[in-house]
């Protein structure tokens, strides 16, 4: 968390994305009004970088001691714009869980039509039919709800929102652990980019909230 004052910020923000290669950061920090955005000069900042399970994404811890900083909004009213902006993000985010989760069902369905085991190809085995109609519709259902939030006039941003970061995230993990499986011995192979998948499935899902946190965010937003 962060503290303000009129001109400063203290505190620490972890698993900031790409923190460690921004010359600018956005921060959401407490004042005594509320939460209100900040502007932060990233060598004012003592930045960490973080291992990261996706490869392609980077994180960093990033540290604040009195840091300068400049004000974007002003009286606590930082929190509407901030939830506008996470709203926005994950769209962002299902659109790429949905482009991934396509993926792993396009590679595991040309794979089962091709790998031949007891003289059959087998994708014609019963259960791996069953296994791959469960996909398709995991993947039916994110699209649809994608499409859904960015080309319909929604009541609820904030639980169109949730919605898609709960369903998109559910696809993609489940579909990105079937194009490991379905692949057989290749699958678990560096080799191969089902691992690649695999790690931004598991990224995307942890990141801006999963699909537990999504799914109580959206009841919350209904008044369940």
């Amino acid at each position: 968390s962060v503290t303000a004052d009129d001109s400063t910020l203290s505190g620490v923000v972890r698993f900031a994305a790409y923190g460690a290669s921004a010359d600018f950061l956005v921060v959401a920090a407490r004042t005594p009004e509320g939460i209100d955005l900040f502007t932060v000069e990233a060598s004012d900042a003592t930045v960490t970088p973080l291992p990261s399970l996706d490869f392609s994404r980077p994180s960093a811890t990033v540290a604040f001691d009195a840091a300068p900083a400049a004000r974007l909004t002003t009286d606590g009213t930082g929190w509407p714009a901030l939830v506008s902006g996470l709203d926005i993000a994950l769209l962002a985010v299902g659109a790429d869980q949905l482009g991934g989760a396509q993926r792993c069902f396009d590679l595991t369905l040309d794979y089962v039509k091709v790998r031949r085991q007891f003289n059959r190809e087998i994708g014609s085995f019963q259960a791996i039919k069953h296994r791959m109609a469960d996909a398709l519709m995991l993947v039916e259902m994110a699209r649809s709800g994608l499409d859904r939030a960015t080309w319909g006039e929604s009541d609820n941003p904030d639980a169109d929102a949730s919605v898609i970061k709960a369903w998109c995230s559910d696809a993609y993990e489940a579909l990105a652990a079937e194009c490991v499986q379905l692949h057989g011995g290749i699958g678990f192979t560096w080799e191969h980019d089902a691992h690649l998948y695999f790690r931004r499935a598991r990224f995307d899902t942890a990141f801006l909230g999963n699909a537990a946190f999504h799914r109580e965010r959206l009841a919350e937003a209904l008044d369940w």
